[in-house]
């Protein structure tokens, strides 16, 4: 038995948009939430990430930048020593720096992809606006590295009792209901259409106790939930109720594979990282699958 986290993470929490994290249990192939709350600081994720363990936690934010950026901005070429620089500057030079480099890139490359990036249809870590996964980078990344946990793929601790792994939500729901939208973080454009997706995707988890299921084929793990925790999940309208319980569901699923470095890809760069998701094997995703909104 061991706790899970699903972190659905923002890079400046507030009550208005806080962070919002989902706490399961997993035991013997069942995981069961007990809750799905907002933190509405940067201290209070610092504080949940001291927990004490075991745990693992399966946080939405990309852990590393492409190899690329960070050899041509010259950070040091390893992911402690360049998240640990990245912590010891100011926001402000963190962005006035990838915007001055963008400035700088010819149409079509101004903004780097990780492999795993192009293999999930995510973003580019590099991204500042609109979806601003580097911000979320610069705020998530320092604190993984500074709470004594093991990242992976890139530092085991000891025992590896706290376990942080990069998750992506919208592969496990773009699995359920193929490529529709099902969420907006600006209530104006939360739609019906958006709704009844994620009454698709929670009848998608609730039929994960049967084994024949797609949700249990593919990630192993059948989801429990209560009703007051299915209402919330259709209910919110940015998604981010449902996508912490996905990010658990990832968080589930790499640690049924802990013998396997947690279900990270061998051959991924070191400098880079990797999302924790079935689908994300080289053998299993193409590199053509449409950017989806992170």
């Amino acid at each position: 038995m061991v706790k899970v986290y699903g972190i659905d993470f923002t890079s400046a929490p507030s009550r208005r948009k806080p962070i919002t994290v989902a706490q399961g249990i997993l035991c013997e192939g069942a995981l069961a939430i007990q809750l799905v709350s907002p933190i509405a600081s940067q201290a209070g994720f610092s504080d949940l990430l001291s927990c004490e363990g075991p745990w693992i936690a399966g946080l939405d934010f990309p852990f590393g930048q492409p190899r690329k950026y960070v050899v041509n901005i010259g950070w040091p070429a390893a992911w402690v020593d360049y998240v640990r620089h990245v912590g010891n500057m100011p926001k402000a030079t963190f962005v006035s720096e990838m915007r001055a480099y963008q400035r700088g890139r010819p149409s079509g490359d101004i903004r780097h992809f990780r492999k795993v990036d192009r293999l999930a249809g995510a973003c580019s870590p590099m991204q500042l606006d609109f979806i601003p996964v580097a911000r979320m980078f610069y705020a998530g990344a320092p604190a993984l590295l500074n709470c004594g946990c093991s990242v992976f793929p890139f530092f085991s601790t000891d025992h590896d009792h706290k376990v942080a792994i990069e998750a992506y939500p919208s592969l496990v729901a773009r699995f359920c209901v193929q490529n529709s939208s099902y969420k907006n973080d600006d209530q104006k454009k939360q739609t019906s259409e958006q709704q009844s997706a994620r009454q698709r995707i929670v009848k998608a988890l609730n039929a994960s106790t049967e084994l024949s299921s797609p949700i249990r084929q593919t990630y192993g793990t059948a989801v429990r939930l209560d009703k007051e925790q299915e209402r919330a999940m259709v209910e919110d309208g940015t998604g981010d109720t449902l996508d912490a319980v996905l990010c658990a569901l990832q968080a589930a699923w790499a640690y049924s594979r802990q013998e396997a470095d947690f279900g990270m890809n061998w051959k991924c760069d070191p400098i880079e990282g990797w999302i924790a998701d079935p689908q994300c094997q080289p053998s299993q995703r193409s590199p053509s699958v449409p950017v989806p909104a992170r």
